[in-house]
């Protein structure tokens, strides 16, 4: 009855139901024979790979069977040969016969003492060399020398045996492919070359670390730079870099007093027994040692760049104008950076005939040259660890002249002592009486930077630091020599004793001036600068007994605030130690002087920065 009722619907499905059932096994059917037909072709190709295998090995075997087996019978012979040419008598010693049964090993170990032998003579031979060398050249310093110890240093760049002397100390090196100046002791890393990752890492963090509170100064086209906190927080900033006033007016006749009665006063007591600093802003210091006035690295204009309406603007004006400065025996120029070297203000200290000579590195006098209407009679282009000599006749008007370059650290104290002597004949055939007259000797010492005006001519011209030595002879109070080291732009190789080996050779130091500023971010800037921390390791390797802190508090060419690099500084200082007069910063205008002729308290005109460092707290409090 039920299947009359729905027939259809039951019917249907029970057909669809057989149906699926059929195609589930036909399916399953289907599965196992392509899993079977899978595995077959599997085995098959496994068997033919291992067929083809194992007559490899066959082939191999049967190979290497044939070589030793014509290996041996080829001993066979030879043995025979020889055994046959003792019996004949041809070899009669007992060593002869062993070396004809020795093995390959024999052989080996017998080269492989031969040529220990060869190194252990040739270190033996440079060793005695070099101890003639140091009798010859320094006689009487024996114990001295034995101060110095050899250190082993693992450069994990790039570099040429050429690279350096002897006693491991980096010559002017360039790289053999494109010609450029590297840095020998990492040639790749600090080439001022960035990945577009590194750029765009300090693009995103710059970005971060910008809050509201921040005083750093952004480009405009005005003549200054322009800050987020207005007007209040540049006039903030500059009553702390220039000092404690009340007004920019106030400020300004501050400096220009401070400027003009206490810097660099040549007929002071104390004119030739110490080595007196001002500092100018940034870079640009003016020194005076032993009537020798220098000034290095002449940055006057707005702008670091190489126009004036676009680039890191100046937001702390220059405590002299070009027209203000004393006339000038040498001007020093470290790289050709624009901070650095500022084209306008080479074109004034000509134009105003304030300067006698300039003293550049390397490839820096066809620039100044080409650009300039200077005579380069009047420049001194030097390489590193090269010299030159200045000189000043008292008889003579007091009248500085150029003696000549030398490379004092490459020939024997023989030689220099033959050009010192020539020199001084010279001097009196010329009417004056030998010996009265005053020496500057200018070296070109090496540092860790690039150099780049254009994206065509990176590295095309040397950098280097400075260092200063003038000395007094035929006075009857002849005064002790003095020595100042000016380091320019460098950063800290992490793994080479750059900066020791340049007060090894050219120091003590009387007064340093150390750049302190531009070093965040670490990872983009520590190549080519340094942060206040390493600042006072570099016064320390070069035994400065006073440095001053210099590239900070004018242009805001990286990312820390304007006032950190002193925060740091005075940071540093406590933690290593070190007497709080040993590295100080002055206010730009200020003046400090070497710790030769300093009274016990300093007085508050010496422009010395230690009141700014104190207070600093109070002032950032009261901006907050």
């Amino acid at each position: 009855h039920r299947q009359a009722a729905n027939p259809p619907r039951v019917r249907v499905a029970v057909k669809l139901r057989a149906r699926e059932a059929v195609a589930r096994m036909a399916g399953r059917g289907r599965d196992r024979l392509a899993s079977l037909s899978a595995r077959v072709a599997a085995r098959d190709r496994y068997s033919s790979q291992l067929r083809s295998i194992r007559e490899r090995w066959r082939l191999e075997g049967r190979r290497r069977f044939d070589s030793l087996r014509t290996r041996r019978q080829k001993m066979n012979e030879s043995l025979q040969r020889r055994r046959l040419a003792v019996a004949e008598g041809l070899l009669l010693t007992e060593s002869e016969a062993k070396r004809i049964r020795g093995n390959a090993s024999y052989r080996y170990h017998r080269a492989k003492a031969r040529v220990k032998a060869k190194i252990r003579a040739r270190l033996n031979m440079a060793m005695r060399r070099r101890q003639q060398s140091i009798e010859q050249h320094r006689p009487g310093v024996g114990s001295a020398e034995q101060e110095f110890r050899k250190q082993v240093v693992e450069l994990d760049e790039p570099a040429k045996k050429s690279w350096f002397d002897s006693d491991g100390y980096p010559r002017t090196s360039r790289d053999p492919i494109t010609g450029r100046f590297v840095n020998p002791w990492n040639s790749e890393s600090t080439n001022g070359q960035h990945s577009l990752a590194d750029l765009w890492r300090w693009r995103v963090e710059h970005r971060l670390r910008r809050t509201e509170e921040d005083l750093l100064p952004q480009t405009s086209s005005s003549g200054v730079g322009d800050y987020r906190g207005g007007d209040d927080a540049l006039e903030h900033v500059r009553r702390t870099i220039y000092g404690e006033t009340e007004s920019k007016e106030e400020c300004e006749s501050s400096v220009a007093a401070t400027t003009s009665s206490a810097v660099l006063d040549p007929s002071s007591s104390n004119a030739n027994d110490s080595v007196k600093l001002t500092w100018l802003g940034h870079s640009t210091n003016l020194v005076q040692m032993m009537d020798f006035t220098i000034l290095t690295d002449p940055m006057f204009s707005n702008r670091a760049s190489a126009l004036q309406f676009v680039g890191p603007a100046r937001y702390t004006k220059p405590a002299l104008g070009v027209e203000d400065l004393p006339p000038l025996d040498v001007v020093l120029i470290s790289h050709d950076h624009y901070d650095h070297l500022d084209y306008n203000t080479v074109l004034d200290l000509v134009e105003n005939k304030k300067v006698k000579y300039w003293v550049v590195p390397l490839g820096l006098k066809a620039w100044l040259v080409d650009h300039t209407a200077l005579d380069p009679d009047y420049i001194a282009e030097l390489e590193w660890w090269q010299s030159a000599r200045f000189v000043k006749d008292e008889m003579c008007g007091g009248d500085i002249r150029l003696a000549g370059t030398e490379h004092r650290f490459e020939q024997n104290s023989e030689e220099i002592m033959e050009k010192r002597n020539a020199l001084s004949s010279e001097m009196t055939d010329e009417g004056t009486r030998a010996g009265e007259h005053r020496e500057m000797l200018i070296t070109c010492t090496p540092s860790q930077h690039w150099s780049s005006r254009t994206p065509f001519d990176r590295n095309r011209r040397l950098w280097c630091s400075f260092a200063v030595q003038t000395e007094e002879s035929g006075a009857r109070n002849t005064p002790s020599p003095l020595n100042f080291f000016f380091a320019g732009d460098t950063g800290l190789p992490p793994n080479f004793p750059l900066h020791q080996q340049i007060g090894d050779r050219c120091g003590p130091f009387d007064l340093s001036a150390i750049p302190i500023g531009a070093y965040a971010p670490s990872f983009f800037m520590r190549d080519s600068h340094v942060d206040p921390r390493e600042a006072f390791a570099i016064h320390q390797a070069i035994r400065s007994r006073k440095s001053v802190g210099i590239h900070w508090g004018t242009f805001a060419l990286a990312d820390e605030r304007y006032d950190e690099p002193p925060r740091l500084l005075k940071k540093a200082v406590t933690e290593f130690g070190a007497a709080v007069g040993d590295f100080v910063t002055i206010r730009i205008g200020g003046s400090t002087e070497s710790p030769a002729s300093l009274p016990a308290v300093r007085s508050d005109d010496d422009g010395v920065h230690d009141h700014y460092l104190e207070g600093v707290d109070e002032q950032h409090d009261a901006v907050a």
